[in-house]
């Protein structure tokens, strides 16, 4: 004989189950509209990986890798040049809107279904946006080449010292010569 209106096994585990997804559905929401207050990840700026970061720490990393000293190498020396004395500087107030860009034109639930299935971002690059001074690069430039530029030499011939135990090869006839080759009607 079966009780009417008793739950069983089957009910109990079933009714755990739904609240268990609806549990987990919304922490996996709320951690995906957290991500929201960081860019997004793959997103580069000026070649700069900044996914993943706020938008000050984002604006600060990438300044401190434009404001490092660029390495020149000339001749056979290494010279600095300091971005501001060419001042180059970053246009960050066009870079980051076009940043958030990418954040505000993805569909919210397109991009927590991705979220869902582990898909990983799109890679994304802002391009640089930055000025320098033309005029000032020049002026560093003149220096550096008034600096370092060596005179010309006269041009001088330089034949191989034979040693007195060693007679010089015999000359190779032109059609023995390597990557020439007869043309077969010359015989």
């Amino acid at each position: 004989m079966t009780r009417r209106g008793s739950f069983g096994w089957p009910s109990l585990f079933s009714g755990l189950s739904l609240l268990g997804a609806i549990v987990y559905f919304v922490v996996e929401l709320v951690i995906y509209s957290r991500s929201f207050v960081v860019m997004p990840a793959g997103l580069s700026l000026g070649e700069v990986p900044v996914g993943g970061l706020t938008e000050s720490a984002a604006l600060e990393q990438l300044v401190t890798a434009y404001n490092a000293p660029i390495e020149l190498r000339y001749l056979d020396q290494v010279i600095l040049l300091e971005p501001a004395v060419v001042s180059f500087q970053v246009n960050t107030s066009v870079m980051l809107p076009e940043a958030n860009q990418f954040r505000t034109n993805a569909s919210f639930w397109n991009g927590f279904w991705g979220f869902l299935w582990l898909q990983p971002g799109q890679v994304r690059n802002v391009p640089l946006r930055a000025t320098h001074s033309p005029e000032r690069l020049h002026a560093f430039l003149e220096d550096v080449a008034a600096r370092y530029d060596r005179p010309g030499s006269p041009p001088r011939a330089e034949f191989p010292r034979l040693s007195p135990n060693r007679p010089a090869a015999p000359p190779v006839p032109p059609s023995r010569r390597p990557g020439r080759r007869r043309h077969p009607a010359l015989g």
